[in-house]
């Protein structure tokens, strides 16, 4: 199975911004409280430092790992996040610049690969 980035290459150049003008659009359409909450959230992923980052888990809707869009009905699955040591600001891996969150990844896999904390609990488990 291919990768997200090998995906991401066999993109065409009007294909990447088709897929950038839809999601531009969709975000025009959300509320202004919610653009502020993943625009925060975008901000704060590029200041995570993978060497220094807490990670955790937990159940979200795929599409919609906030939980802020009302009107996703999603399949739910595990959101992978990180944040800063002190922060409140969990940030989705797939928002994470692909080399932080490849690093991550590397670093944490041990304690977010599955089957760990393979319970239903909203939490899953949290790394340093």
């Amino acid at each position: 199975m291919p990768t997200m980035q090998e995906l991401r290459e066999r993109l065409t150049a009007e294909q990447r911004q088709q897929i950038e003008d839809a999601h531009a659009e969709y975000l025009a359409s959300l509320p202004e409280n919610v653009r502020n909450y993943l625009e925060e959230r975008r901000r704060e992923a590029l200041r995570i430092d993978p060497g220094t980052a807490q990670t955790t888990w937990w159940y979200v809707g795929i599409s919609d790992p906030y939980g802020v869009d009302p009107l996703k009905d999603d399949s739910v699955g595990r959101g992978y996040f990180a944040r800063n040591p002190g922060s409140d600001i969990w940030v989705c891996f797939d928002d994470l610049p692909e080399k932080v969150r490849d690093r991550l990844w590397k670093l944490h896999r041990h304690t977010l690969a599955f089957p760990v904390g393979l319970g239903l609990s909203h939490k899953g488990t949290e790394s340093t």
